[in-house]
């Protein structure tokens, strides 16, 4: 289920960005749906896949994945693509910045993030969150941080083989779309 949700939270960032597209290029048909348009179909699929996760877990969660840019060496690329994915996940789980940066105090340990984020029962949130994390570790392809990740997701009930199924599900995924 969490990979049919995932397809149409693509298909409409591809209808926003191919309307966006068009409306830069050429005048605006009545065909075509608005940019605010797209980003409420997207919202509304994203509310639908994670309306059960709290605020909290969210929060906890790009807690998360800001920890593994600690993965990342300091240069202007790294950081940047760094910024890219902790962008467009807090997007997709529809917080802003200013929320997670005012989360930092409420999860200042790991433990507190994994107690948190234990109590998240959304496989696609969790599947969603893992990739996250690994996309930020394949950054600078720390092994030390693919070790603490796999580590980290073991708390959360995935093995090994499961983090890599996952991993490689939701890339083939996105290469279908690329």
């Amino acid at each position: 289920m969490w990979i049919i949700l995932l397809l149409v939270l693509v298909v409409a960032v591809i209808i926003y960005f191919a309307t966006k597209n068009q409306k830069e290029t050429s005048a605006p048909k009545t065909s075509t749906i608005s940019a605010s348009e797209a980003n409420n179909i997207l919202q509304d699929a994203v509310q639908g896949a994670y309306g059960d996760v709290t605020l909290e877990q969210k929060l906890a969660s790009a807690q998360l994945v800001k920890i593994f840019g600690a993965t990342c060496n300091g240069s202007a690329g790294q950081i940047h693509q760094f910024n890219d994915i902790v962008g467009s996940y807090c997007g997709l789980m529809n917080i802003s910045a200013n929320q997670v940066r005012n989360s930092q105090q409420q999860f200042d340990s790991m433990e507190k993030i994994v107690d948190v984020l234990s109590s998240v029962k959304n496989k696609g949130f969790m599947d969603q969150l893992l990739f996250s994390c690994f996309c930020v570790v394949s950054i600078n392809k720390s092994e030390q941080g693919a070790n603490a990740l796999s580590a980290i997701f073991r708390r959360f009930g995935y093995s090994d083989d499961d983090c890599v199924e996952v991993i490689q599900k939701i890339n083939a995924l996105g290469q279908m779309f690329r």
